[in-house]
């Protein structure tokens, strides 16, 4: 019986808490929970247990679903455990062709040592680029309409 308590979504939940309190970054410990949960088949349930416990003690709804908040941590960890393989099995191949044809741009331009693991932003969300990289989502979304 303490297997099922250690797997009781509550327990999780107060076990981050607690472990984030005493100075562990909720990130690892957030990861090792649905890790840990996931492998037991009980990873929904926390989340389930987690969002009910936001919604609580939300003080207003604008304070809800937060970044900083337990349920977040939880959640950014589910889904790429769940997400990541998916993403992989679906993307990979047109990343992978994106850098290429990159690549390729690059060398034309007489960039050197471009490189497809090179650290480069595909975002398309025009809220979450900066001024300097404002030109980039048009470049971005080309790559996704070619591709």
């Amino acid at each position: 019986d303490l297997r099922r308590f250690l797997l009781e979504p509550k327990t999780a939940y107060y076990v981050l808490q607690a472990l984030t309190k005493a100075g562990l970054a909720r990130d690892e410990v957030s990861a090792a929970l649905i890790y840990i949960y996931y492998q037991a088949g009980e990873a929904q349930n926390i989340l389930r247990y987690a969002i009910h416990k936001e919604i609580a003690q939300a003080e207003e709804e604008s304070t809800l679903f937060r970044e900083d908040s337990a349920l977040a941590a939880l959640w950014q960890w589910y889904v790429r455990l769940v997400g990541l393989p998916y993403l992989w099995k679906t993307c990979a191949e047109t990343i992978y062709d994106i850098a290429v044809v990159s690549g390729q741009i690059a060398s034309r331009n007489g960039v050197q040592n471009q490189s497809m693991l090179q650290a480069k932003s595909y975002e398309v969300d025009k809220r979450r680029l900066s001024q300097q990289t404002a030109d980039e989502y048009f470049v971005n979304i080309l790559h996704l309409k070619l591709a």
